[in-house]
């Protein structure tokens, strides 16, 4: 019988992978972020597979400036995206998604792509694994409840550039990488192989797309440390031990 794989509902340490925007308007934004996007598709390999991707665009009258900061201008429409495939979405699925049945200008600053399947290793060998297989805790406690969260959460925003004085672009494409369980952290050989491949996964992502710089957080105090019976290494995990 194949272990079940413990999930926290709290995130426990994020590698983020800042991207400069050349993009100005909303236009030339959800172009930029469909490619981001379909390049991310490129890194997956076999380690990562899309089952579902649920995400919004924002559709504007006329083109303009990204809506940030005080401007409160309404899109006319929300468009919301829902895909599935339990054999796993293409990036083609994805770029034909973007599209929208009526005119208007596009803006997409979010892509979630955290339902998936992921490549592991547990005692019995490999496996590829869903939030089926998981078991949810939070605040130490199981959750009696089907897991809405995968072990692996990969998210990807577009944002105001307002704490990166060294990029010089008005805004920034982040990809970010967030672990919701402890499987690539445990001192374990199923743990050794599985931050391997989550270290090639890491790896792919900087050397295809176009990233200036990795920032790595890991959040000590976060309730992922207990939830997992992590305690100990809360406080001297290294991100960058991994990747």
């Amino acid at each position: 019988m194949s272990d079940t794989i413990p999930v926290s509902t709290a995130s426990g340490v994020i590698w983020d992978f800042v991207i400069p925007s050349e993009a100005t308007t909303c236009s030339e934004q959800a172009i930029e972020m469909i490619d981001v996007c379909t390049r991310l598709f490129g890194t997956f390999g076999d380690f990562l597979t899309p089952i579902e991707l649920q995400y919004g665009i924002a559709v504007f009258s006329v083109d303009r400036a990204p809506p940030f900061g005080e401007d409160t201008t309404e899109p006319m429409e929300i468009v919301k995206k829902d895909l599935r495939d339990e054999s796993g979405l293409t990036a083609a699925e994805f770029v034909d998604s973007t599209e929208i049945e009526y005119p208007g200008v596009r803006f997409m600053p979010r892509v979630p792509i955290d339902h998936n399947q992921l490549k592991i290793r547990d005692s019995s060998g490999d496996r590829v694994i869903d939030r089926t297989d998981c078991v949810a805790y939070s605040k130490g406690e199981q959750i009696n409840q089907q897991p809405s969260w995968d072990p692996l959460k990969l998210v990807v925003t577009y944002t105001l550039n307002t704490q990166h004085e060294d990029i010089d672009t008005e805004y920034n494409v982040h990809a970010r990488v967030t672990l919701q369980s402890g499987i690539w952290i445990e001192q374990t050989p199923s743990g050794n192989i599985n931050q391997k491949y989550l270290s090639g996964f890491l790896e792919s992502i900087d050397e295809k797309l176009p990233v200036e710089r990795v920032e790595r957080e890991v959040y000590s105090m976060s309730d992922f440390w207990p939830d997992l019976g992590l305690q100990q290494h809360s406080e001297s995990f290294d991100p960058r031990d991994i990747y």
